[in-house]
């Protein structure tokens, strides 16, 4: 089996995706697999048409894994990736939403979200962790408003930002501690800041009802018994096992809730393997 996938910023989340997806999902001794690969993410790159093609001369199975909220895009950009995903072979995808879109366009598709593995079971948390909030990812004016909406007025010095570097934030807030990553690749970095985190934030791309859980981003964070608040949405397949918020207002009231009153501990109680167990028997694939 071999695996291809678009260049990010933060290169580990393909590492990790690949090392779930691999452990949970593909048969390392199955003839199927012998001469096969996955392209993640491939999909929306600029050069996929072609990258397919030279996969399609190189290898007998072919498969696209979509890890892209096609249920939020627009009428015109669906198309669009409809007629990329239409030259795959197989399609595996990380949201069941996307997955029911796609079977309504007869495509070949399974739900594939990221689960359970044993090797990402690596952070070594601390007891009582230094940063209250922690979110990775790129900075928007959409995520910039909603930390505002719960930030009066942001603290912030040279001796903080020279402390976590890397042009990053740190802001102090109602005796919280924020920090936002937003350039950095360094795995074993982002490692120590999780394990340092008593909360892992998930925020919403855009201003939008209909937001696809950002379960590529979930996971390993639930692997590593991390508290993780991210938006409401009622297809999250992980439901009990993250903290929800509906708006603005609401993100506001749980970060003092888990973060000032400590009540993040309360939500690291999952048995995220049993759960992972459990879905590969509800799909047929144990």
């Amino acid at each position: 089996m071999h695996f291809m996938y678009r260049t990010v910023f933060i290169k580990n989340v393909w590492n990790d995706l690949i090392a779930s997806i691999f452990n949970n999902y593909i048969d390392p001794f199955a003839e199927q697999y012998d001469n096969a690969v996955i392209l993640f993410g491939l999909n929306a790159d600029p050069e996929y048409y072609n990258i397919l093609e030279d996969c399609y001369q190189k290898y007998e199975k072919v498969i696209v894994y979509n890890a892209e909220p096609i249920s939020e895009y627009s009428e015109e950009n669906l198309i669009r990736m409809l007629e990329k995903l239409s030259r795959a072979q197989e399609i595996w995808d990380y949201d069941i939403t996307n997955t029911q879109i796609l079977k309504k366009y007869n495509f070949n598709v399974k739900h594939r979200p990221p689960l359970y593995c044993e090797n990402l079971k690596k952070l070594e948390n601390q007891i009582e962790p230094d940063i209250d909030l922690l979110f990775i990812g790129r900075i928007t004016d959409h995520r910039s408003s909603m930390i505002k909406s719960w930030i009066d007025e942001p603290v912030f010095s040279n001796s903080q930002l020279e402390e976590f570097g890397w042009n990053d934030l740190v802001i102090h807030s109602s005796n919280t501690k924020f920090v936002w990553l937003s350039n950095i690749q360094d795995s074993k970095l982002i490692n120590e800041f999780i394990a340092r985190s008593k909360v892992i934030l998930d925020m919403n791309r855009e201003r939008t009802g209909i937001q696809t859980p950002n379960i590529v981003r979930m996971f390993y964070p639930l692997i590593n018994n991390k508290c993780v608040l991210t938006p409401k949405n009622k297809c999250n397949i992980f439901k009990d096992m993250v903290v929800e918020y509906d708006s603005q207002e609401e993100l506001s009231i749980l970060i003092t809730d888990l973060c000032v009153r400590n009540r993040w501990k309360e939500s690291t109680n999952y048995d995220f393997k049993l759960f992972s167990d459990q879905f590969k028997i509800t799909e047929g694939l144990l």
